[in-house]
């Protein structure tokens, strides 16, 4: 069983936005390397936010193809593909 995660907040208080979340478990999948899983739960839990918000940020993660969802087995959120690298100009 995974720790337990402390609730996280912006500095002002008020629960993160949607895309914050979003940005916030594509960077934690790809610092895993190889994708996370995750349920509503943990995000009501972890973030503070509403079931159907939880739900809506799964969906919009699987919609631009960034977490795969399963129904009785959980979503999983990809690792973001590596940045190309730099142009040199010479």
């Amino acid at each position: 069983m995974a720790p337990a995660r402390k609730k996280q907040k912006t500095p002002s208080g008020k629960p993160w936005a949607s895309r914050e979340i979003s940005a916030a478990l594509v960077a934690e999948a790809t610092q895993a390397g190889a994708g996370l899983s995750v349920s509503e739960h943990e995000l009501i839990e972890r973030f503070g936010i509403s079931r159907p918000t939880a739900n809506r940020i799964l969906s919009d993660l699987a919609l631009r193809g960034q977490a795969f969802r399963s129904r009785g087995r959980g979503t999983f959120i990809r690792p973001a593909p590596p940045s190309p690298p730099g142009i040199i100009h010479y």
